[in-house]
């Protein structure tokens, strides 16, 4: 399971799921969500960033990632 990025939210999904996987970027943040600890990964580009909305849907905005970051120290 992975974080996928989307604006200052996230989703969490199987990355064998994402059909666009390799196009996306793991960052250095760890995301916390039910005791589990998730890489959180970004859309380098404009033009995946709109394969990321397109995949995510709009009625969905997942969770809030400052609310589920595992370091508060680094911000998005």
């Amino acid at each position: 399971m992975i974080a996928l990025k989307s604006g200052y939210y996230f989703m969490l999904f199987e990355k064998d799921k994402v059909p666009f996987f390799d196009e996306l970027e793991k960052t250095n943040k760890v995301i916390l969500k039910d005791n589990k600890k998730y890489h959180l990964y970004t859309a380098p580009t404009w033009e995946v960033a709109q394969k990321v909305d397109a995949f995510i849907g709009n009625d969905e905005l997942g969770y809030d990632i400052d609310e589920y970051l595992l370091n508060k120290d680094i911000k998005i």
